[in-house]
């Protein structure tokens, strides 16, 4: 991901110096988990492994189609 793009997940960097886990929602109601970016096109898209109509479906997605999800660290 480019430094300069701006995006809820942040750079690389940011993204593992935070150690973050890679959890998103898929067009704001599919639960999923980033397996990795890629730049394709362009663009950068990133292969999502996310549940839909009760299936586990892996596709290559828009960064756009994804918003990032905060999980509660346990006391």
């Amino acid at each position: 991901m480019s430094t300069r793009s701006s995006s809820p997940f942040g750079t690389l960097a940011e993204r593992s110096a935070r150690g973050k886990t890679p959890f998103c929602l898929v067009d704001g109601v599919h639960a999923g988990l980033v397996l990795e970016w890629v730049r394709a096109a362009g663009m950068w898209t990133a292969r999502v492994a996310y549940l839909h109509e009760g299936a586990v479906t892996i596709a290559l997605l828009p960064a756009n189609r994804l918003s990032a999800v905060e999980v509660a660290q346990p006391p």
